[in-house]
């Protein structure tokens, strides 16, 4: 609920531009209709006023296309240091990065060929925010036989960097994967994934992940 507010509360401090378009677009057509009505003519001219305000109003809309790319570009460095100095401080040097900034780090290795988009995969893992290290979920805690869950993977049912990730693994595979922010929930969620409430915003997550099973 928190999260929602949040976008909420930015989203209407995008409200002038969006004001100004309403009313400006539809003025003509407005006065046409409301001639002769004195007290929607006054609300009218009201609103008429406060256009310039409303036009100088900055907007800070988290989905406005030049301020996601800002924010997205600033954020990817922000969570690149941070996984370097996660590798530094624990002597991590034998990883993987990928093109996309996911990094992977082998613990044991498994049999067979990676696995596909439309395999599915069980999975077990602990997930956790890279920065302060608190675990946020858990397969291990939904009691179930082989305490994983199931992904069809390439669909988009889970983040981006599982996705990813996935497909860099074999049935039997236990990597420990470090998810950029981008490659996670952002700044607020993607629209699909909603984040737990225990993930903030721009968190790089730490997925320690074995692949029970393919199909």
């Amino acid at each position: 609920m928190a999260r929602k507010a949040m976008v909420l509360s930015r989203r209407m401090q995008c409200c002038a531009s969006k004001w100004n378009l309403l009313i400006s677009s539809n003025l003509p057509s407005l006065m046409n209709i409301l001639i002769g009505r004195g007290i929607l003519l006054r609300r009218l001219a009201v609103l008429l006023l406060l256009i310039p305000f409303l036009s100088n109003c900055k907007s800070t809309n988290p989905y406005d296309t030049k301020a996601v790319k800002q924010h997205r570009e600033a954020q990817r460095a922000l969570d690149e240091t941070q996984i370097q100095n996660y590798l530094t401080t624990n002597n991590i040097k034998n990883y993987t990065r990928t093109n996309s900034g996911l990094y992977l780090i082998s613990v044991a290795d498994g049999t067979g060929d990676l696995i596909k988009s439309g395999q599915r995969a069980q999975v077990q893992y602990i997930g956790r925010t890279l920065n302060d290290g608190l675990t946020f979920d858990s397969s291990y805690d939904n009691r179930t036989p082989c305490q994983c869950i199931d992904v069809l993977v390439g669909s988009g049912a889970v983040i981006t960097g599982w996705d990813e990730g996935l497909q860099l693994m074999r049935k039997g595979d236990s990597k420990i994967l470090i998810i950029p922010s981008e490659l996670a929930y952002g700044f607020s969620g993607d629209g699909i994934h909603n984040p737990p409430a225990a993930i903030g915003n721009d968190r790089v997550l730490l997925f320690e992940m074995k692949v029970t099973n393919v199909q």
